[in-house]
């Protein structure tokens, strides 16, 4: 079976929001929202999720989660279109804005017989497991005073296909990653031929000497049978760094190509400071279908 690995990539993961008119997926689970009309009425107001959601107003880190505002009425027409704007907040628990943006529409109009509007977020730095944020929706006419409110109390969590050990070296999340199809997953499920990495971000617990980051990095991928896919005893041998900044992701890359395994996989990956007896291991169970 053959297996390419690359050893390290830096790449930023952001906080993004985006808006569409196309209707997205019935949502798994039932989520409770708060909502209030101002002129336009909303016939359903509905969460719903890309992948299976873990809970009620509970997400993976990583994410996506789409609020749905469906046969909406109440826009003033303008030859044939109206013109709504989405706003959004989010804020922690103690109430610190860490996204804010007035127009996710841009000023588009839209045709009159468009009448579902979404907005989408994907939820990572800064937004982080373990900690529960508060999403607020103001959906308006621009043409007029009309409005409509909607505010989820929400939860994230960590990937439960993930589990970490700590030994003096910290890290905020640990998540899988799915490159070809830009996004991470949270279902524990990869394609055969598609590259995906584990990745670290927001390290704590490491020294600098001489101006250096000298970190380590082991990795063991097995079969259920036990049978090795690949290993390596410092994917990072020869490498250091100046940095490492809070937006800056550590990761371990892996391709498998078709051929007789037992699934699950088991993907470890320990990390170690070179200049110090600080480490951590996250090991995540796959399944390559």
């Amino acid at each position: 079976m053959k297996t390419t690995f690359k050893a390290l990539t830096i790449i930023i993961l952001g906080f993004l929001v985006a808006c569409n008119t196309k209707t997205s997926e019935k949502p798994h689970v039932d989520n409770t929202l708060k909502t209030r009309a101002e002129g336009l009425a909303v016939d359903t107001v509905f969460v719903s999720t890309e992948a299976v959601q873990p809970g009620e107003n509970t997400f993976f880190y990583g994410q996506t989660f789409y609020t749905n505002f469906k046969d909406i009425s109440g826009f003033k027409i303008v030859n044939g279109d109206y013109f709504p704007e989405l706003e959004v907040v989010v804020v922690s628990k103690a109430g610190t804005v860490l996204l804010e943006n007035k127009n996710l529409f841009g000023g588009l109009g839209q045709p009159q017989d468009v009448s579902t509007l979404h907005g989408l977020l994907i939820l990572a730095n800064p937004i982080f497991s373990g900690d529960t944020y508060t999403a607020r929706y103001k959906l308006y006419d621009t043409k007029g005073d009309a409005a409509y409110f909607s505010e989820m109390d929400f939860k994230v969590i960590q990937d439960p296909h993930i589990e970490i050990e700590e030994n003096g070296l910290k890290v905020r999340e640990v998540y899988l990653f799915n490159k070809f199809k830009d996004k991470v997953f949270t279902d524990g499920i990869v394609g055969f031929d598609e590259s995906i990495s584990l990745d670290f971000q927001l390290l704590e617990g490491y020294k600098i000497k001489n101006n250096k980051i000298e970190l380590g990095m082991e990795i063991h991928v097995t079969d259920a049978a036990g049978v090795e896919i690949t290993k390596s005893k410092d994917a990072l041998e020869n490498h250091s760094y100046d940095v490492i900044r809070d937006e800056d992701v550590i990761q371990s890359t892996l391709i498998l190509t078709k051929g007789r395994l037992k699934n699950p996989i088991t993907w470890q990956v320990r990390l170690w400071d070179k200049n110090s007896d600080a480490e951590l291991t996250a090991t995540a169970t796959i399944t390559a279908k």
